[in-house]
């Protein structure tokens, strides 16, 4: 009996590899999530202070793949705010993925809560008053959950296959 890796391996081996690099990603995307979504429900309890809003503007974001080109468009704000006498810039909407839209139309409609040089309450960590968020809410939690989950459950498939098919090679 030989244990030798021959050319025949290279697609389990591949393919142990790519079930352990989705295993430890999905575990990274579960990781991120849930604590974005503590953060999320700490939040409900920070203080809050008026800021204002400095700048706002939509970013054009393509996607290329074998179905063509993808196109959406993410809203993005600057804020002010000052805490203690502090002066703080911050960026985060709301906790989670950023909103992203297929239109740049509804992009700017959701913009148009945001107007520059207009008034908007900010809610800023006590701990970390750079930590500041304009929505106290969280989007896509769901979503991030049932990704992580689905590339666990992909990790595990590829990770067993290649057991299998290692067994298969070694015990006939």
């Amino acid at each position: 009996m030989s244990f030798s890796l021959n050319d025949s391996m290279a697609g389990p081996i591949c393919g142990g590899l790519a079930g352990i690099a989705l295993f430890f990603f999905s575990i990274f995307l579960f990781v991120k999530v849930t604590r974005e979504r503590q953060k999320a429900r700490a939040s409900l309890n920070w203080p809050s202070v008026e800021g204002k809003i400095t700048a706002q503007w939509v970013n054009r974001s393509e996607v290329h793949d074998e179905d063509g080109v993808h196109v959406s468009y993410i809203p993005k704000v600057v804020f002010e705010y000052t805490v203690e006498g502090l002066s703080f810039q911050g960026q985060r909407i709301a906790f989670g993925s950023e909103a992203s839209f297929n239109s740049r139309k509804k992009a700017e409609a959701f913009l148009a809560g945001y107007p520059k040089d207009g008034a908007i309450m900010v809610y800023y960590n006590p701990e970390d008053p750079s930590d500041a968020v304009l929505s106290q809410t969280m989007r896509s939690f769901f979503g991030g959950i049932i990704g992580a989950l689905v590339l666990f459950a992909t990790s595990l498939f590829l990770m067993f296959q290649v057991v299998k098919g290692l067994i298969n090679a070694f015990f006939p």
